[in-house]
């Protein structure tokens, strides 16, 4: 088959159009998510690790962290680390935390992908890949059970969401390296070990994608694959760096009175984790069909533009559909044993389904599922207009570049209302945390013990505030060592200032 390159100027100039504002649609939606985490401050949990900073000092706060048991999981190392180290920082920090998650998500779906595709030799568009990459960050964050918790909530984004993330920029760089040199190792060893000691569910989720690579690997040098063994020897060096990882956060003292009531069993875990996994691979599908079907087809329609790339049909039509159909089988393993890494951690420390913020991982691994067989599906297609000799015309790129555009469009567009639907109240709480915060900063430097400041209400679920009695509410006392005074959040006028607030925004 010959691939169908859009020669005209007129259709040529359409063609990039529509393929820009399709992914200007997608930048949109992505944009949308970063702008309502802008109005996050400090809540929940990061006042406690900048109570525990304040308190230690930073090189000391991670020695006591790991040693001793604290109001968070001090067995986390690298968590403490990077907590501690955004603590320094005024608190507006937090409100940049979320954009720069998108890009570093982007940043590691782009890198892979580029990554897998040079490696199994298909030369596909790098815009095409960029939609691809847009679309897997967009729908992963839309999917999400907990956007609030997931990306917004730095306490919770570090240990549920960033490892996911760097797990994938691991990969990408062991797949990325083509010489077997020493200081790769001693990169991916340390790389691996502190991404691990984040959390337990992200050291789980490292270790499975590590392991799948390792076979990976030891495939390639099989069949003589260029760079098979350079694969293997850093996937395994991965591998026993996250095993260390793993010991390490087990062996923290901080967290035996969580290990005495623990009830282990590795049968139960291995069975509670399956069932799990299979409750949220078919409940993702039940609940998000819809959802479903567009990333299928858009996988497909990608796969289709990526026809306007001569190179990309060359290629392509040099694999056996034997192997498209095993491909596709093996992407279905592949992301099964990915989530079920994710279900595993909960399962074996609480017998329990994991809290829906360290599930942001399992739907991004639903929907590369679906993107990805969505373009394996494509190329089946391909595969059947050739067998029939059946040639993709310019004319039908455009119709696909359209409903490509559509759907970049449509998505971000229909749901950026639903997105940005609490903006006037993550507006008014951030602007009364920063009124409180300064309150409470200039009675500490005037030497007061304790300070009564107005109750904020909870913006992230399942999060608490500060309360009026500080002597039965954790967050307040970790407050009390973040500021350096007792905190009183007992002062009424939230809801008669926020009706004002709410009224002059809108103008009603």
């Amino acid at each position: 088959m010959e691939n169908a390159t859009i020669k005209k100027p007129v259709l040529r100039t359409l063609f990039n159009g529509l393929v820009i504002l399709s992914l200007a649609g997608l930048l949109i939606g992505l944009f949308a998510y970063g702008y309502m985490g802008s109005f996050i401050r400090i809540v929940g949990d990061d006042y406690c690790y900048g109570g525990v900073l304040n308190k230690y000092g930073f090189f000391n706060a991670q020695i006591q962290a790991y040693a001793n048991k604290m109001p968070f999981h001090g067995n986390r190392y690298t968590l403490n680390f990077i907590s501690m180290f955004l603590s320094l920082f005024p608190p507006v920090i937090n409100g940049y935390i979320p954009f720069l998650t998108i890009i570093y998500f982007g940043f590691a779906i782009y890198y892979l992908l580029s990554r897998i595709t040079i490696r199994i030799n298909l030369s596909a568009p790098k815009v095409f890949l960029l939609i691809l990459s847009l679309l897997i960050v967009f729908f992963s964050i839309l999917t999400a059970p907990t956007v609030k918790q997931s990306l917004y909530f730095r306490s919770a984004m570090l240990p549920s969401f960033l490892p996911i993330i760097s797990s994938l920029i691991l990969m990408a760089l062991i797949l990325h390296v083509d010489t077997h040199r020493w200081y790769f190792g001693l990169l991916v060893f340390v790389f691996s070990f502190l991404n691990a000691g984040l959390s337990e569910n992200g050291a789980s989720f490292q270790g499975v994608l590590m392991g799948i690579l390792v076979i990976c690997g030891f495939w390639m040098t099989n069949k003589n694959i260029e760079n098979g063994k350079t694969t293997t020897y850093l996937s395994l060096t991965a591998i026993i760096a996250t095993i260390i990882a793993g010991i390490a956060m087990w062996l923290s003292p901080s967290i035996a009175e969580v290990q005495e009531q623990m009830n282990l069993s590795i049968v139960g875990t291995l069975s509670l984790s399956f069932r799990h996994t299979v409750d949220f691979f078919l409940g993702t599908i039940r609940s998000q069909i819809l959802v479903a079907g567009i990333l299928i087809f858009a996988g497909l329609i990608v796969f289709m533009l990526c026809n306007v790339n001569k190179r990309f049909v060359k290629t392509f039509f040099s694999i056996k559909t034997r192997s498209w159909l095993l491909a596709t089988l093996l992407h279905q393993i592949i992301s099964f044993l990915l989530i079920f890494s994710i279900m595993v951690p909960s399962a074996f420390t609480r017998n329990v389904y994991p809290d829906p913020r360290h599930l942001i991982g399992g739907s991004l691994v639903m929907v590369m599922n679906l993107l990805i067989s969505g373009f394996f599906l494509g190329g089946l297609f391909c595969l059947g207009l050739n067998y029939f000799r059946i040639q993709i015309k310019p004319e039908l790129l455009l119709i696909f570049s359209f409903l490509l555009l559509l759907i970049s469009l449509a998505y971000p567009v229909r749901y950026f209302p639903q997105i940005t639907k609490d903006r006037i109240l993550f507006q008014y709480w951030s602007i009364q945390w920063n009124q409180r915060h300064q309150e409470i900063i200039e009675a500490a430097a005037a030497g007061y013990t304790e300070v009564h400041v107005m109750e904020l209400d909870h913006i992230i679920e399942e999060v608490g505030e500060l309360g009026p009695d500080p002597n039965i509410n954790w967050y307040n006392q970790c407050a009390a060592q973040y500021y350096g005074l007792t905190i009183f959040a007992d002062q009424s006028g939230w809801e008669e200032e926020f009706v004002i607030f709410q009224q002059k925004i809108t103008g009603e």
